[in-house]
This record gives C-alpha cells, sequence and structure tokens, in this order.
C-alpha cells in the first residue's frame, strides 16, 4: 500500500493516509551479481537472518515485478 501511495503522490495527487508515505520499504540488496527471487529470499531468510518484514518486503518486490540484478563492482 504504502508504494500505491507514493506513486500516486508522485503523480501530483494527495491521500489521507499520509502515513503511508513515512513506511520504510527498503530492502536489503540481493547477493552480488543476482536478483531476488521467491526461492533465494526464502533461503536467506531462513539461513541468513532476513527479518519477517525484509523477507515479506522482498516477496512484494518480486511479486510486482521489481527485482532487479545486483551488479557488484
Amino acid at each position: 500500500m504504502s508504494l500505491c501511495a507514493k506513486s500516486i503522490v508522485k503523480k501530483g495527487h494527495t491521500i489521507k493516509e499520509v502515513y503511508l508515505l513515512e513506511v520504510d520499504i527498503t530492502i536489503p540488496n540481493a547477493p552480488c551479481n543476482k536478483m531476488w527471487t521467491h526461492e533465494l529470499a526464502k533461503q536467506k531468510f531462513k539461513n541468513d537472518g532476513l527479518s519477517k518484514k525484509e523477507y515479506g518486503y522482498i516477496v512484494a518486490h518480486i511479486d510486482l515485478g521489481l527485482a532487479v540484478l545486483n551488479e557488484c563492482t
């Protein structure tokens, strides 16, 4: 919902639920030269200590088609 709210405001509209604009929806980067997938997120959640919140945001990010390759230099 927060992502939708931010998109609406960016287009010049207003919303009543302004608290949605302040929700931190950042996610950790995928490992170098990978992009988040459901399998990778699940593995990292089980083994590397992603929080439930981070895991949920990553899954939503994947489902929205926003996952991109993390090209580390």
